[in-house]
């Protein structure tokens, strides 16, 4: 069997090689000659690809992606729309996927590095990695028992759980409201007030999570991959992998992977 550049083909016998795998799906690189063929995913430069027997592979079927998630490996089978910085058998790593104008539109990086945005239906699965077993979640430990607040310790972001003593100023009124001031102030100075070292308040707090920062380990918010945060900016992060694929995300969708 012959084929043809960009065909979109199947192994159906690795032959013991650790380059490939029975089932998964490739893009031809060249048009097959002489019984060998070359594939893209090689990561080799164009022509210097690796030669494997045709017979190990039969031409797959592409059909349009409708269910794409970050990570998954994916080859542009349409041609039409525009978007002439990926054609028609140019390989991608999908980034993230968002609705818009009710439809699936794509983020990806090309293997050039290059980010771009296509509707999914353009694009046909190539792989998608085997989802990692998460760490088991640390056993929570209990929050401590009130005790005395360093102020001085407080940072912008930390919430103070705190039981505070309060004065009746004023009994109930007409409307069923009592008027109350801090123990700690007796002059009972109004709603908005400063915590003062006298109020000796007792309780307990929460501190705040540091911001992510270049060289932090992150990963979607409720997700289980892993990646390493290598830029920062207005509000987007730029991330590699553990396999060396690199991908954009927004910091807000982001949180802490340990």
């Amino acid at each position: 069997m012959t084929f043809k550049k960009n065909d979109i083909v199947r192994c159906i016998d690795d032959g013991g090689s650790r380059h490939l795998t029975k089932g998964r799906l490739y893009v031809v690189a060249k048009d097959s000659s002489g019984g060998w063929l070359r594939l893209k995913e090689d990561n080799r430069a164009a022509g210097t690809e690796r030669k494997w027997y045709a017979y190990r592979f039969e031409k797959a079927q592409p059909v349009p992606a409708r269910d794409l998630r970050s990570g998954d490996t994916v080859v542009r089978i349409d041609a039409e729309g525009g978007g002439d910085s990926v054609t028609v058998g140019d390989i991608a790593t999908v980034d993230y996927v968002e609705r818009a104008y009710g439809d699936n539109l794509v983020t990806f990086t090309t293997r050039s590095g290059a980010t771009h945005n296509l509707y999914d239906y353009r694009f046909a699965l190539l792989h998608r990695p085997e989802a990692t077993q998460a760490a088991p979640a640390p056993t929570p430990v209990p929050p401590a028992g009130p005790s005395k607040i360093d102020l001085k310790s407080l940072k912008a972001g930390d919430k103070i759980t705190a039981t505070v003593t309060m004065v009746v100023k004023n009994p109930v009124d007409f409307e069923g409201d009592v008027e109350v001031f801090l123990a700690g102030d007796p002059a009972g100075t109004g709603y908005s007030f400063y915590l003062t070292e006298k109020q000796d308040l007792q309780g307990t707090v929460e501190k705040a999570k540091p911001p992510i920062k270049v060289g932090d380990k992150v990963m979607l918010k409720g997700g289980s991959w892993a990646y390493t945060v290598l830029c920062l900016d207005t509000g987007k992060a730029w991330l590699k992998d553990s396999r060396g694929d690199c991908m954009t995300y927004l910091v807000s969708n982001l949180e802490h992977a340990d």
